[in-house]
C-alpha cells in the first residue's frame, strides 16, 4: 500500500507540473523574452499534432538568426497565423516557417506549400479563425501582419 501511495503521489505531482507548464506556455511572464529559434520551435511543437491531423505538415526553416523576441507576441500571433492560414486552405499543404532579420525587427513568414509530401487526410475547419481576429492579436502585440493568398508575414520588434 505504501508503494501504491508513493506512485499516486508521483503521478499527481507530474500532472500538476504538466498543467503548470501548459499554463505558463499560454500566459508567460510579462516581458519574457526568448531567442527566435526557441520561440518558433515552441509554437511549432505545440501545434504540430493538431495541424497534422487537419492535413498540414509544419516545417521550421528558421536558421542563422540571432535575435530575442517577446514570448507572448510570438506565441499568440505566430500560433494564430499558422491556424488561420491552415483554416483558409482548400487543400492539405506544408506550412513553411522562415525568418529574416532586419534592422530593429524580425520578419517571420509562413508559406503554404502544396506538395505531394503532405498527409492524405484533410479537414476543413468548422469555424475558421478569421484574419481580422489575427489582426487584433497582432495589433495588441505591436506586430505587423501582411497577407497574401498563400502566405502571412509577421513583423516583430526585437526585444530590448
Amino acid at each position: 500500500m505504501q508503494e501504491d501511495l508513493a506512485l499516486l503521489r508521483k503521478a499527481s505531482e507530474k500532472a500538476v507540473s504538466s498543467g503548470m507548464s501548459v499554463m505558463s506556455w499560454i500566459e508567460p511572464e510579462a516581458k519574457q523574452t526568448s531567442d527566435i529559434h526557441t520561440a518558433v520551435f515552441d509554437c511549432i511543437a505545440m501545434l504540430s499534432t493538431p495541424l497534422k491531423l487537419k492535413g498540414f505538415n509544419l516545417v521550421n526553416d528558421v536558421v542563422g538568426i540571432e535575435a530575442r523576441l517577446y514570448v507572448t507576441a510570438v506565441r499568440q500571433v505566430l500560433s494564430a497565423a499558422l491556424i488561420a492560414l491552415s483554416d483558409h486552405s482548400d487543400a492539405p499543404a506544408a506550412l513553411l516557417v522562415e525568418a529574416q532579420a532586419m534592422p530593429g525587427f524580425i520578419e517571420i513568414s509562413i508559406f503554404l506549400c502544396f506538395t505531394d509530401k503532405v498527409p492524405r487526410f484533410f479537414s476543413k475547419a468548422d469555424r475558421p479563425l478569421q484574419w481580422h481576429e489575427v489582426q487584433v492579436l497582432a495589433k495588441a502585440h505591436s506586430v505587423g501582419l501582411t497577407l497574401t493568398p498563400i502566405s502571412a508575414h509577421l513583423t516583430f520588434n526585437r526585444a530590448a
